[in-house]
């Protein structure tokens, strides 16, 4: 997915390592070995003031990546929290979009 969003805004990495650890990456971006995209939620728990992380905020909105979310349940065995969990996910990605719109 990155490398997609790097190619629609005209960027062509050289990408040589992939991973899936969090840590990991953040480590190597954090001694100029690497650059990424990390979850914000993951670059919070970032603690080395030594070697600080720049947060690149306000992209233009033709170059915001795109997620889907999706739930699966089994129709023969639904579950009340199941439904009220969708729901929930249903709200906050309306409201994530609503904010998003605004934010243009």
């Amino acid at each position: 997915m990155q490398q997609r969003w790097a190619h629609r805004v005209g960027l062509h990495p050289s990408v040589r390592y992939e991973t899936d650890d969090y840590h990991t990456a953040l480590a190597l971006i954090a001694q100029n070995l690497a650059v990424g995209l990390v979850p914000a939620s993951v670059v919070a728990g970032w603690h080395d003031p030594a070697r600080p992380l720049t947060r690149i905020d306000h992209l233009p909105q033709a170059q915001l990546l795109e997620r889907e979310v999706l739930t699966v349940t089994r129709t023969r065995s639904r579950h009340p929290l199941v439904d009220d969990l969708t729901d929930r996910l249903s709200v906050a990605v309306a409201a994530v979009r609503q904010a998003s719109s605004r934010a243009t």
